[in-house]
């Protein structure tokens, strides 16, 4: 009978102690390096420290590779992405119904709290119901939008609604990788509002908090006329 696997993600600043607490996946996906204000975070190392601490139950590591710094592969073990895509060839793309609320067999992924501890699996029908819903009622979100989610991806405001909310409603979403003052803020509003014609905006009371402090000089040059508004998740600012 077909399962899906247990699926999690990780926030990429924690360092090694984040994937320390979430070895018991069998299959890790991450690329080499990420970009941080100008800066290159060695995702590959701080996921190989994590395993050599205790990485019960990994069979295999998935590297993208976006450097061209070399990265130390440990064979069998670790595999490149172009060698994970390959070992698809002439596998079957047929798809299959399951119980959406069965949470035994079908978890959609496991969720974990500030300490990484592992939360009550989170299911694929009332997941999906929910981050719709959401999209839809709170963001106003249309198949004809261009949506941008600030979140960081590893969380799941992050995950839910800049790519499975999307996804289920059928617009485009924009994936920014950074810090959204750098180099400057104004640049990052120039590129993805101005020349993507975003059309709604999601982010967070701290990034509203750090965007205040450059007054509305980032964003009174910008013709923000696509827009149609900011959500923002709860918190104060």
């Amino acid at each position: 009978m077909p399962f899906t696997r247990w699926s999690s993600r990780v926030f990429g600043r924690t360092g090694s102690g984040g994937p320390n607490r979430r070895q018991w996946l069998a299959l890790r996906l991450h690329a080499d390096i990420t970009y941080r204000k100008g800066k290159d975070v060695p995702l590959k190392t701080i996921v190989d420290a994590a395993l050599r601490s205790g990485g019960r139950g990994v069979e295999r590591v998935v590297v993208w590779k976006r450097s061209e710094t070399p990265v130390e592969m440990s064979s069998p073990r670790d595999i490149s992405w172009t060698e994970f895509l390959a070992g698809s060839a002439g596998s079957s793309g047929d798809w299959w119904r399951f119980e959406a609320n069965e949470t035994g067999l079908h978890p959609r992924h496991l969720r974990h709290d500030r300490q990484a501890k592992s939360l009550p699996s989170i299911r694929h029908g009332g997941y999906q119901v929910h981050i719709f819903s959401m999209g839809r009622w709170c963001f106003g979100l249309k198949p004809t939008d261009v949506w941008w989610s600030t979140s960081d991806i590893g969380w799941i405001v992050g995950h839910s609604y800049i790519v499975y909310a999307p996804l289920l409603t059928g617009c485009t979403t924009v994936v920014f990788e950074g810090a959204l003052d750098f180099p400057q803020a104004k640049p990052t509003w120039r590129t993805v509002v101005e020349e993507l014609g975003v059309t709604g905006i999601f982010t967070s009371p701290t990034a509203v908090r750090m965007l205040m402090r450059y007054g509305d000089a980032a964003i009174s040059e910008r013709r923000l006329r696509p827009s149609r508004g900011v959500c923002s998740a709860p918190g104060r600012c």
